[in-house]
């Protein structure tokens, strides 16, 4: 179908994706609040068919590049913006992610302190800074993406209508703007920009990366509790949105840390102990959302880590183990929607005797939640299986590796099972039969299963 596809210049014309998600955005914010009555439905439209269009054409592009006859890499800007395979395989994850976060929480955005278009407007803003900060060769479009998703996450997180919210959100963007700030300074210094010192350059390097992973895993975590927790929104954003960009930051610039001795061990170290915290936390985890949350901070840690090790060019491994963990957190996260939606509350006491009062939800629960462990053979256990191949290409001393990782993936397993067992226990609490209807949020579920199953053959 696209062997007469070339792509034999540069041209800005294939920024088409970025385009259309400005134009969406721009429509969103400035015509679709006019619909006074249908202002929500036709906000939510705009903004779906923005994220398929952009993703689709993101595709296409793709496509065209792995023509053989095509250019590898097309430049723009001098240089300034530079679109590859890898960086538009980026970019589809990141696009897909947030449509996924859009179509699971279309239920929840009713009871926003927003209106709904300007709410939608922030994703798309937070879309097109992440595919600007994937694409970017250039310090400061980096500063300028990297900020803006920090000011945009400070609104959507935000959004709930109660009177802590502002103050729980406003301390979270302070958090996440420290440790931008830091993240910027140690890029600017690992660069060049303030002192030629190798030594100097290599630590800030080392901290450029420490704070990539404190990022992802420290400032949600803080404020997890008051500001996450009690909103699907937040959390589903948080969650999908966090992995990815983070995840695939930490792969774009590892590759030039394997020649940096000092920086690559201390990275290491960093991510060895942010691992056995989050494993810690996860033998002790009460509730559904920690579970989900915890074990997707370890998985981070454990992609960033067999991303140092192997350090090569191109990484599919890596670009696999991504993508089947945002397939499979997509329907967990739209389990959980499901649950709050018909409970109001999602803790702990939600899943006790959910067998006796919802079997079939029960079953579908427990069955993502075993396909996440890997007990279930599907895309996620496929992933780790090349994982364990590609490390152990890397040398012996990669079987102590392995091992933690083994100890890792059995705490999981430890804590899916603890979650699977309270579904099955009596409780004087009574769950309640689920009347709402969210067909939609069920449609992506079993999608998600399909998909990652199909991915392990």
């Amino acid at each position: 179908m696209f062997d007469n596809f070339l792509i034999t210049q540069n041209s800005i014309l294939y920024l088409a994706p970025i385009w259309i998600l400005i134009i969406g955005m721009v429509i969103n914010f400035s015509f679709c609040g006019l619909f006074k009555k249908h202002s929500r439905k036709i906000s939510n439209i705009t903004t779906i068919l923005t994220l398929v269009l952009s993703l689709c054409t993101t595709l296409w592009i793709l496509a065209g590049l792995t023509n053989e006859n095509s250019i590898e890499l097309i430049s723009l800007f001098k240089s300034k913006i530079l679109i590859n395979k890898d960086n538009l395989l980026h970019c589809t994850m990141l696009n897909f992610g947030i449509l996924a976060t859009i179509l699971t929480n279309l239920n929840h955005t009713k009871r926003l302190r927003h209106k709904t278009n300007y709410f939608n407007s922030l994703f798309l803003i937070s879309t097109i800074a992440g595919n600007f900060l994937f694409l970017s060769n250039n310090f400061t479009i980096f500063l300028l993406s990297i900020l803006s998703i920090d000011i945009c996450g400070l609104y959507i997180l935000n959004t709930e209508k109660s009177k802590n919210n502002i103050k729980n959100s406003f301390d979270f963007f302070l958090l996440s703007s420290t440790t931008t700030l830091l993240l910027i300074f140690s890029y600017a210094i690992s660069n060049g920009f303030y002192t030629q010192d190798e030594t100097l350059k290599n630590i800030s390097f080392a901290m450029f990366f420490i704070t990539l992973a404190g990022k992802s895993l420290l400032t949600p975590i803080l404020s997890t509790k008051n500001l996450i927790e009690k909103n699907h929104t937040n959390f589903t954003y948080v969650n999908i949105f966090n992995f990815t960009i983070y995840s695939i930051l930490f792969y774009n610039f590892a590759q030039n840390l394997h020649a940096q001795h000092i920086a690559y061990w201390l990275v290491i170290a960093t991510l060895i102990i942010s691992t056995t915290i989050c494993t810690l936390k996860l033998l002790r985890i009460e509730s559904i959302k920690n579970f989900i949350y915890i074990s997707n901070s370890l998985i981070f840690c454990l992609i960033a880590t067999s991303t140092l090790i192997i350090s090569t060019k191109s990484m599919p491994a890596i670009d696999f183990a991504i993508a089947t963990q945002i397939f499979i957190l997509i329907g967990i996260l739209n389990c959980t929607s499901i649950l709050e939606f018909n409970c109001k509350k999602l803790n702990d006491l939600n899943l006790k005797g959910l067998y006796f009062t919802n079997p079939k939800f029960c079953q579908i629960l427990n069955s993502i939640l075993l396909i996440y462990c890997g007990l279930i053979p599907s895309g996620i256990l496929h992933s780790r299986f090349l994982l364990f191949e590609e490390i152990i290409k890397n040398g012996l001393w990669c079987t102590i590796v392995l091992g933690v990782f083994t100890l890792c993936f059995c705490a999981i397993l430890f804590a899916t099972i603890k979650l699977i067992t309270t579904t099955y226990k009596k409780s004087a609490y009574t769950n309640l039969s689920f009347k709402k209807r969210t067909k939609l949020n069920y449609f992506i579920l079993f999608s998600m299963i399909i998909l990652l199953v199909l991915l392990f053959i």
